[in-house]
Parts: C-alpha cells; structure tokens; sequence
C-alpha cells in the first residue's frame, strides 16, 4: 500500500526536514523493492512538508491532497462530506483540514505536540518521526483475543484515529484541534422494486469504473480473482467495459488436490470460461524462516489485522507485481456490494449483522440462491442481482 505522511512545524526547523522524513518513509518501505518517494515543500501554510512512497501519480492540487476517490462530491463548505474510499486534506495560511470517507477505508491518523502535528495513513511513519513509543495495552490485549487492534485503538497511546462522520479542523494560529459532526452526501434515490435497483446499481458501478481506469493503461491493472462475491462481481462488471477486455487476473492460495472446490478452483474455471490470463500463485505451506516472515509481515501491514495465512511467501507475489509496473490491484470489499443507502441508516450499521453472502457467480452468470436469502429479503438492503440478459 501507498504511504503518506504530512507534517506540519510551528516553527522553521534548522535540521533537514526532507532526509528526516524520508528516512521515516523507507523505515515502511518493503524489502526487495525499489522504492520510489516524492517529497514536497506547501507554499503555504510555511514550515510543512509531505512526503508520498511508491504513489503511483503526483498531487495536482497544490492545496489540497486527495488519497484514494471521490463517487459523489459535495460542497467545501457543507457539513456533508463526499461519498467514495478516501481520506483528503486541505490547508491554507490558518488551518489544515482532514477527513476520511464514512468506512475509514482509506485509514489516517495523527499526533499533535507542542512543536507540529503529523499526519500519516501510517502508525510507524508518525511513531518515527514523534521520536517516541508508547506502548497502548488495550491494542495488545484486544490482538490476543480478536486478531484486530481494536475500534479506535492504535499501537501508540499518543496517535489517534481519524473517525468517520467528522471534519478534523486545525487551527495553526492557536495550535489547537476542533471537530465538526457532518454527513456524507448521498444519492436521493427511490426504487420500485429489486430490478430497479439491479439496473441502477450496475450502471453507478460500471460508471465509477469506467471514471478511475479512464487514464490508465489496462497493462496497469490487476484484479484478484476468488470465490468472494466482492471479486467476481467487479469481473462481472469489467465484462461490459471494453478497455478492460484484457485485464489480467490473479489469485493466490495454497496447493490442495483437484477434488477440492475452493477460491483457486473457482478462479480459474472463471478465468478459462471468459479465456482471460490469470496469474495462478501458490503459496508455500510452511514459512521456512519464521522470524524473517514476521519482520516482514510487521513491517508491511503494521499488524492491524492477524491475517498471517495470506502472505506465507514473504510479500513475494506483490513484490512480483511492483517489479512488473501493476500499479493498481483492483478490489472491493464488503459495503460494495451493499449497494446504496437506501435508509437513513449507515451501511456500516448494516454489516454488523449480516453474515451471509447473498450474490453468486456461476460460469458467466449471477443468479440468487433464495433458499439463504429467505425472509431477510423484506428487512434488508441487500444487492441482489438477477440473469437479466446481462449476463454473457
């Protein structure tokens, strides 16, 4: 994942900035790669410095930084933030400005001290660059048990999250942080019935596609391919955009007998019906170098999540598609294919209680299996997707 950091000084600082924060980049930098850093001096407000590794494109906005994108805007001066997978900041001469998107899927956190404030999508960045550790027991605790950090932990007592529902406004004259309480811009949409819905959610998806691949190379552009309904129902999608009828796919798993019907089976029946190339990946079995694994494994992911199985080769795979100029991996993740707010209710309210995936992918063709959709159906926001001739 791309690192990003920003650090503003309340004073000028005599020592080089630059080499200090670089060096903070690279402590997260992979190994084995060839890590590329931007870094940048702001005209204003003065005295602050960011710093980008291996971001495949440049800031355009010289006031403003954007991680991530933007579905639907909003006004810059509402209380209704956009909608998308996001975290933004924006600054002038008296303040800078954060905020992320409503499933903090694009994390961010932050320190303040009396001599800057740091921002950064990384705890090890800010943990480098504020010089100090302290240890938060809850996180270790709640590790232990869940596999997670925790809602709202972090590995620092002194780094904070940045929460959804919320405009993180600093004020560098009197070096204090205010929050505002804001709402996320939404579609105002009212459907007839379930295909109404199907329709507009294909042609939103398919619009939001077309919209972030239209100035990338499709030889940039992987997708991971599995038995989740997240992954094939964005290959579903790419079927009916023509500038992706040669993205390349990929999946990656452990070696089991041919008898066995999993993600790597499904994968590449997918991957042979549509006759697309798929980078079939195994990964070892056993970590041969354990204590290795683990630097690692720390080193990339800052152990938010416990998600070791994954990765058993070391980040070898994605090592391989930095070196082969994949810039983008194409993903979805659970509130995708949730669909629209249909409710006053947030999405996230919604996904503590569904268990169940209810969208499935034949060879070609989506289709709903009711028996497991049963009466939930009546109560629930659920995106069902039906053969409507859509299908190949």
């Amino acid at each position: 994942m791309s690192k990003f950091v920003l650090v503003k000084y309340k004073k000028k600082q005599n020592q080089n900035i630059h080499a200090i924060i670089e060096e903070a980049l690279l402590n997260v930098s992979p190994n084995g790669i060839d890590s590329k850093i931007q870094l940048n001096d702001i005209k204003t407000p003065q005295n602050v410095v960011y710093g980008l590794l291996n971001y495949p494109e440049k800031i355009k906005n010289e006031n403003e930084i954007l991680f991530g994108n933007v579905l639907v805007d909003s006004c810059d001066d509402c209380f209704k933030l956009p909608d998308g997978s996001y975290f933004k900041l924006k600054y002038d001469d008296d303040k800078i400005i954060f905020y992320c998107d409503r499933f903090e899927s694009k994390t961010l956190w932050y320190y303040i001290d009396n001599d800057k404030i740091i921002i950064s999508n990384s705890q090890r960045i800010i943990v480098s660059l504020k010089q100090s550790f302290n240890i938060n027991i809850k996180s270790i605790s709640w590790f232990l048990s869940s596999g997670t950090i925790g809602n709202l932990n972090s590995w620092d007592n002194e780094v904070k999250k940045v929460t959804n529902s919320k405009r993180f406004i600093f004020d560098i004259n009197n070096w204090s942080l205010n929050t505002e309480i804001v709402t996320y811009v939404k579609k105002d949409l009212t459907f007839n019935n379930l295909k109404e819905f199907d329709n507009h959610y294909f042609n939103l998806t398919k619009s939001n596609f077309e919209n972030f691949i239209k100035d990338k190379e499709d030889k940039n552009l992987i997708l991971p391919i599995s038995g989740g309904n997240d992954s094939r129902l964005l290959f579903y999608i790419s079927t009916f955009i023509k500038n992706l009828n040669k993205l390349k796919l990929i999946n990656w798993g452990i070696r089991k007998s041919n008898e066995v019907f999993d993600d790597k089976a499904a994968a590449i029946k997918i991957s042979n019906y549509y006759n697309r190339e798929l980078s079939n990946e195994y990964l070892p079995s056993i970590i041969q170098d354990i204590d290795d694994f683990f630097n690692n494994y720390v080193r990339n992911s800052e152990c938010r999540i416990d998600h070791f199985n994954a990765y058993s080769d070391n980040f070898k795979i994605f090592q391989q598609l930095f070196d082969q100029n994949y810039n983008y991996i194409i993903r979805g993740d659970i509130p995708f294919t949730e669909g629209l707010d249909l409710t006053e209710v947030k999405n996230k309210e919604d996904l503590l209680t569904i268990k169940t995936n209810f969208v499935y992918m034949g060879f070609g063709k989506l289709f709903i299996d009711k028996d497991k959709v049963g009466e939930r159906i009546k109560n629930k926001n659920i995106i069902l997707i039906k053969n409507d001739g859509r299908n190949k």
